[in-house]
């Protein structure tokens, strides 16, 4: 897997007026951890723990570049996106063709060059990537505060909270 064109957006491509795409966002820790080994049932398999911004209707609008070992680790990462988001660097870039897929564009976010959050989809178009990660950079200090919910591997978000 190959770059083969990079550009770096930062404040280029601002949030249009009345973009309501972003009212509503949260937070969610996801996990491997089940529910009895977060209790302290004394397992000691190592677990892996993501976050990822979802839109008011369920859309996923980036999620983290890293896994975390613990959901106290991950809700951590969150809360340090959120103080640092203004200081981040996001990179849109298009990846050459790999396994016969056609070649897409996609966005990573960086503090001091290290990934934080990478993009949810693959997009045709650079503009569309750009577009979803100024999104995501728009709803993260909007998302709503407090403690992410957690969702385990194999459980379901019923009417769009928990």
């Amino acid at each position: 897997m190959s770059i083969s064109a990079q550009t770096d957006i930062g404040d280029k491509s601002p949030m249009r007026q009345g973009d309501t795409g972003r009212v509503g966002a949260r937070f969610v820790l996801l996990t491997d951890e089940s529910p009895t080994s977060a209790r302290g049932s004394g397992s000691s398999a190592a677990h892996r723990v993501g976050w990822t911004l979802m839109a008011a209707n369920n859309r996923s609008l980036g999620r983290s570049a890293a896994l975390y070992p613990s959901i106290e680790a991950a809700r951590a990462a969150v809360d340090g996106l959120r103080r640092l988001v203004s200081e981040t660097r996001l990179s849109v870039f298009t990846r050459d063709q790999e396994r016969g897929l056609r070649p897409y564009w996609t966005w990573l976010l960086l503090s001091d060059n290290n990934p934080v959050a990478v993009s949810a989809f693959r997009y045709a178009r650079r503009f569309e990537a750009e577009e979803s990660g100024q999104r995501f950079l728009g709803a993260v200090p909007l998302a709503a505060a407090g403690e992410p919910a957690v969702l385990r591997i194999g459980e379901r978000i019923v009417g769009g909270r928990q």
